[in-house]
C-alpha cells in the first residue's frame, strides 16, 4: 500500500527538492522591483558562502598549523632514529642487516646532472623541444581570415548568465 506522501507528492518530489526548493519551481516576477529584491536575497546569499568559505579557510589553517607541528614532532624523531641506526652501522663496519623487524642497508643510488652553466650546455646542444598547438595563434588566424585550419574546429559557447549584486552590508 502506498504511502500517503507518496499519493500527495510525485514521485520523484525529493529529487527535485533542495533545502525545501523545488528547482523545477519559477517564481513569477512581474517587475524590475521584484527582480531588485530577489537580487538582495542573492547578494544574501553570496555573503553567507563567503562566510562560510571564510571560516571553512581558517579552520583548514588551524587544522593544518596541528598537522605540521605533529608531523615536525614525528619527523625529528623519525631522523633521530635512522641516525642512530646509521651510526651503529658505521661502528659495526657492516653494509647490511637483516632483522626480524626488517632490514637496513646501503643503496647506489644513480648519477644525477647539476647545472653549473646553461649557456655553455644549451651551446653544446643539450637542449630540449617540445611541440604543442598554439591555440591563440589559430583563434588570431581565424579572427582575421574567418578562416579555420584544418585539424580543428572553433566553437562558440553560449553566453553565461551573469548576476552581480551590490553588496549592502548591514549595520554600516
Amino acid at each position: 500500500m502506498e504511502s500517503t506522501f507518496s499519493q500527495v507528492m510525485p514521485v520523484d518530489y525529493e529529487n527535485n527538492q533542495q533545502n525545501g526548493i523545488n528547482l523545477e519551481e519559477t517564481i513569477p516576477i512581474g517587475s524590475e522591483f521584484e527582480v531588485d529584491v530577489l537580487l538582495i536575497q542573492v547578494g544574501d546569499l553570496e555573503n553567507e558562502m563567503s562566510r562560510i568559505h571564510e571560516l571553512h579557510k581558517q579552520e583548514v589553517e588551524h587544522v593544518n598549523f596541528w598537522k605540521e607541528q605533529e608531523l615536525d614532532k614525528l619527523m625529528k624523531k623519525h631522523t633521530w632514529l635512522k641516525y642512530n641506526i646509521e651510526l651503529y652501522l658505521t661502528r659495526s663496519e657492516k653494509k647490511r642487516l637483516n632483522l626480524p623487524h626488517g632490514q637496513v642497508g646501503y643503496r647506489k643510488q644513480p648519477f644525477h646532472v647539476e647545472v653549473l652553466n646553461e649557456n655553455e650546455l644549451i651551446s653544446g646542444g643539450f637542449v630540449r623541444t617540445k611541440e604543442s598547438v598554439d591555440r591563440k595563434s589559430i583563434l588570431t588566424h581565424f579572427k582575421a581570415t574567418g578562416e579555420i585550419p584544418q585539424g580543428c574546429e572553433i566553437e562558440r559557447p553560449e553566453d553565461k548568465l551573469y548576476v552581480k549584486p551590490s553588496i549592502i552590508k548591514i549595520g554600516e
